[in-house]
């Protein structure tokens, strides 16, 4: 079990092997995570790593090498048992690596907890129900998720989505879901829902990348917006706060004005020529604005079309769930709940405007605000 733990650090190191002395702290938080030895058997431990001792101490390795073939009382599952339950809880092709030194971690607990524990993975009834609602993770659903969290690594996934299929029945899906859906981290066995699980300390989330044809479109209204209004382009993030000051100054009178203006302009100037033709192409083109004559719905169409982006990007998954960290919250909600918030609004004078659910558009990805969709670090009596 010591040479396992050893293996599953180098995992981590980005070398594959340990090359300067911080690499050997990453072992001592993984030994101290284990919470199964004390600081003098960790710093035998460490220097067994380090090739000073070429055996672990006796006593360790008796307290932590368990015999496949004897079943703990209160568990009940061999370790070789129990890996074969955890990989009917992932989509076939899919990884899952720790699965030993999960099964450590639970026969460590009390028996109350390994029963607990067991009950759960027995089970075909979700723990919980897959409903927009929210849930205070606690009792042994935390004590399971705090284990996984420590021990478990999912290839191009994450240790929650096993926490989560645990929970709600599902199969850890990662990047190779359903119709090579890399948004599909978890999908349900009853019904074949999908989820798309985020696990962050804060409150805005990054949903994924949005299609390549809307990281286009943002850019070509990016360019337009600093071509018609003289501001800088935006560097690399688009805020809704920036969408929208540039959508204000678009939608008024003399600007609109403006430029039907000046693309009616005949000039035999090549710069002016070649300019109307990147505005025409912008406008024509990219935004589909049909012709000069409703150029005033640019704002409008350029807020529809964010719209219809945003919803193929939600529309690839049922469900959303979103994990806080730290707080031990988890929020569940399904599409429509999370659209409502992404749906463009209109001011006092009747501008389109992006919807308040949006937080920037970073790197042709879409980040949201958490608290539109009632989203909080805090647990109240009730939801926002």
């Amino acid at each position: 079990m010591i040479q396992k733990i050893i293996n599953e650090w180098t995992y981590q190191l980005d070398s594959g092997y340990p090359t300067k002395d911080s690499d050997y702290d990453v072992l001592r938080d993984v030994l101290q995570e284990m919470d199964l030895l004390t600081e003098e058997e960790i710093d035998r431990t460490i220097l067994q790593a380090k090739g000073i001792y070429e055996q672990p101490d006796p006593d360790i390795a008796g307290r932590m090498q368990f015999d496949p073939n004897i079943i703990p009382s209160a568990f009940g599952y061999t370790e070789t048992e129990f890996e074969n339950i955890i990989d009917s809880y992932k989509v076939q092709g899919q990884e899952i690596r720790g699965i030993d030194l999960l099964y450590t971690a639970i026969i460590t607990l009390s028996e109350k907890d390994q029963e607990a524990i067991k009950n759960l993975l027995d089970s075909d009834i979700p723990a919980l129900e897959l409903q927009s609602t929210r849930y205070q993770i606690s009792g042994i659903l935390l004590t399971l998720y705090n284990i996984i969290m420590k021990t478990i690594k999912v290839t191009n996934g994450e240790p929650s989505e096993l926490w989560f299929s645990i929970i709600f029945k599902g199969k850890v899906a990662g990047a190779i879901g359903k119709n090579d859906d890399i948004e599909t981290d978890v999908v349900i066995m009853q019904n074949g829902d999908r989820v798309s699980l985020k696990n962050y300390k804060k409150t805005t989330f990054d949903l994924g990348t949005l299609p390549t044809e809307a990281s286009q479109y943002l850019k070509k209204f990016e360019s337009l917006a600093a071509l018609l209004t003289g501001r800088d382009p935006y560097s690399g993030s688009m805020s809704r706060n920036d969408v929208n000051e540039a959508l204000k100054l678009l939608n008024s009178e003399s600007i609109q004005s403006d430029i039907d203006q000046f693309l009616r302009l005949n000039s035999d100037v090549q710069l002016i020529i070649d300019l109307q033709e990147r505005i025409k192409g912008i406008l024509y083109k990219a935004l589909q604005i049909d012709d000069m004559d409703s150029i005033d719905n640019i704002t409008k169409r350029f807020c529809l079309q964010v719209e219809s982006f945003i919803e193929s990007k939600l529309n690839l998954v049922e469900w959303w769930a979103f994990i806080i960290k730290e707080k031990n919250i988890i929020y569940l909600r399904d599409v429509p709940s999370v659209m409502v918030a992404m749906r463009h609004i209109q001011d006092d004078n009747g501008d389109y405007l992006l919807g308040p659910g949006i937080e920037n558009f970073k790197g042709g990805k879409l980040f949201i605000k958490g608290t539109q969709i009632g989203i909080s670090k805090r647990w109240k009596d009730k939801e926002d």
